[in-house]
């Protein structure tokens, strides 16, 4: 078949898939990636309004930006973008297949498209298949001799997922032996361009290493598992037959560069490590992360949509191999074989991840929470939360902190900081993982009423082993101190930060955990107080802190800044800091200061206590007392 006539049935094929493509996605819902695609999606939508979103770290900017004009639509929107995203891929594959002279090029496209992980990926709000379509153009790029525009593009890879970083030394392999050595400085060319555009919005320019998001160890939440894992996952990420046909791709590539090509650098060799090089190197860092529990590894299969167009096209040359040799054999067994195989690829490709294309069953449920919360008016009211998708659900600003806010500031004694009459919606995923709010803390504390709780039918189990529910607090009215001694109203809080979360116990001043505070944290939380909590008489409250601070070297010239912070949509009303006087290395130092503020009358002012790591120093906090109470009015 002539070239042209192949490029028509290619085109024919994108378009027909586009149509039911959108028609799966307005027909559909999609649950598979869980509460990921709707915080990757409020980035997305809330971004044109809060531009400072478009850089989140955890969002991932490359892709936050992309997909925030599809996001404004809402949830489809972005799964369209990511359809096209992903259709756009297999184009890449195609012209590939082209460039390599590879038989059947329709055929490549189709089974990168039906490739089971990688067509669920094609619905949902997720990173993965902006990733594949980057490192595919790069690759192409590179093929087609365009080295420094292969180089910029490879560079935004990180900035889409991460660990995107662990195929770059394949890059500079590349690129090195081209003797490219003009593009291969231009790897870091995504990083100069984002963090440059970022620095107007976030204030500072290093953000991609201060801000990033999977340092620290969370082994406790996420957990480990086996070094195989993903290899045991073979059928639900590539299929066996696709998965047989790689190996037998790989095999011919191999051996062609070694006896034909006698391990000279030729296009087998560039070949082998771009495309089924990247596909095992992100197969192995990924076996390795979740063996190791580092990097936050969940386990997730999903992650190798990002590379499996790389798998495909290294199955199409195990394919046309089987293909030729059952011709040769008989030219009607192999027209059979081609249609059951593309037809058995097609279909398990659809219904591996079938029931990805339903809402989740804790979902379901939250949906549930979130009528009876519409019903009974309660959004009128300040919603605390954990789920992400409940936000979608009501509909509410989930970055206006005077409607909701994502988790709860004081993780000790969740009903002391938050507003009179304001929601909790705990559930038994988010709530004790990411939320580190354990459930006794809501229903063990006197300034919470349990006004409704769900449970599924039949019951199933979540991450951390916790049986799946829904609960519903609400902050009772409480009476503030109102006796007339010199001080007046006082609030206390001790955190001892045995339940909070990003703790160890590698360290303890007293109990069995610290706060840890690393280099890539220049600023850490130690408290957030809705002023309208306050309700002072008083416009100045004095506030004492007092706590511990352990360090294994001399923090004398540069121990931590303790900064307290009045803001108001914003905008900074008051600043004071202090900097501890800490003498003892190798041991725990004891600090304590009182200070005045000016305290305003604004219901949407937070107080914040925080710790300013100017210095890019390690260190550990533990038992910080804070007492805030209204001055002597006699003075």
């Amino acid at each position: 078949m002539k070239s042209q006539s192949v490029s028509r049935i290619i085109y024919l094929l994108l378009v027909l898939g586009f149509i039911l493509g959108l028609i799966v996605i307005y027909s559909t819902q999609n649950s598979f990636g869980g509460g990921d695609n709707f915080s990757h999606y409020k980035f997305a939508h809330w971004g044109w309004k809060y531009p400072k979103l478009l850089f989140d770290h955890w969002g991932k900017p490359v892709f936050t930006i992309l997909a925030s004009p599809f996001a404004q639509t809402g949830v489809n929107g972005i799964r369209v973008y990511n359809l096209l995203m992903g259709l756009s891929t297999a184009l890449i594959i195609g012209e590939l297949a082209r460039h390599f002279q590879f038989k059947n090029r329709p055929f490549g496209i189709l089974i990168a498209l039906f490739t089971p992980i990688y067509f669920i990926m094609m619905f949902t709000s997720l990173t993965e298949v902006t990733f594949s379509f980057f490192l595919t153009a790069g690759i192409l790029l590179f093929f087609k001799e365009k080295y420094l525009w292969s180089a910029v593009i490879w560079s935004f890879l990180p900035i889409i997922r991460t660990e995107g970083i662990v195929l770059f030394p394949l890059f500079v392999i590349a690129l090195g032996i081209k003797k490219q050595y003009f593009s291969i400085p231009l790897l870091t060319a995504g990083f100069w361009i984002i963090s440059f555009i970022g620095y107007f919005f976030l204030d500072e320019f290093w953000w991609l290493f201060t801000k990033l998001p999977y340092v620290g160890n969370a082994k406790n939440i996420y957990g480990t598992g086996s070094l195989l894992h993903f290899v045991r996952y073979t059928k639900e990420i590539l299929g066996y037959p696709l998965a047989g046909m790689f190996i037998v791709g790989f095999v011919i590539i191999l051996g062609k560069w070694l006896t034909t090509d006698k391990r000279k650098l030729t296009s087998s060799f560039f070949f082998l490590i771009l495309i089924p090089g990247s596909f095992l190197t992100f197969l192995i860092a990924h076996s390795f992360s979740w063996w190791l529990g580092v990097g936050k590894s969940l386990g997730l299969i999903r992650v190798m949509a990002s590379v499996t167009p790389m798998a495909a096209l290294t199955a199409l040359i195990g394919y046309n191999f089987l293909e030729n040799w059952l011709r040769n054999k008989n030219k009607i067994i192999s027209r059979i074989f081609a249609v059951l195989l593309l037809t058995w690829i097609v279909l398990y490709g659809i219904n591996s991840h079938i029931g990805g294309f339903q809402i989740s069953r804790a979902d379901r449920l939250m949906d549930q929470a979130g009528d009876y919360i519409l019903y009974n008016k309660l959004d009128e009211f300040k919603v605390y939360y954990f789920s992400p998708h409940l936000m979608t659900k009501l509909g509410i600003d989930p970055f206006d902190h005077a409607l909701s806010n994502e988790g709860i500031p004081n993780k000790q004694n969740p009903g002391l900081t938050i507003p009179n009459n304001s929601i909790i919606v705990w559930d038994a995923h988010f709530g004790p993982n990411e939320g580190s709010i354990p459930l006794e803390k809501l229903l063990n504390n006197d300034r919470l009423a349990l006004i409704k709780e769900f449970h599924p039918d039949p019951p199933f189990k979540v991450l951390g082993g916790y049986d799946y529910a829904i609960y519903i607090f609400q902050k009772k009215l409480h009476q503030k101190n109102t006796n007339t001694d010199l001080e007046g109203y006082k609030e206390e809080y001790h955190l001892d930060f045995e339940d909070s979360y990003n703790t160890t116990n590698e360290m303890a001043y007293s109990g069995e955990k610290s706060l840890a505070i690393v280099p890539s944290q220049t600023f850490e939380n130690v408290l957030i107080l809705p002023v309208n909590q306050i309700s002072l008489k008083q416009q100045q409250i004095k506030i004492e802190v007092s706590g511990a601070i352990y360090s294994n070297h001399s923090i004398k010239d540069s121990s931590p800044i303790v900064v307290c912070s009045l803001d108001d949509s914003g905008e900074n009303l008051a600043y004071h800091v202090f900097k501890p006087d800490l003498e003892k290395e190798n041991s725990w130092n004891t600090f304590s200061h009182t200070f005045n503020i000016n305290i305003t009358s604004s219901k949407t002012a937070q107080l914040k206590l925080y710790i300013w790591n100017k210095n890019k120093d390690t260190f550990y906090l533990d038992d910080v007392h804070i007492k805030i109470s209204e001055l002597d009015p006699s003075h």
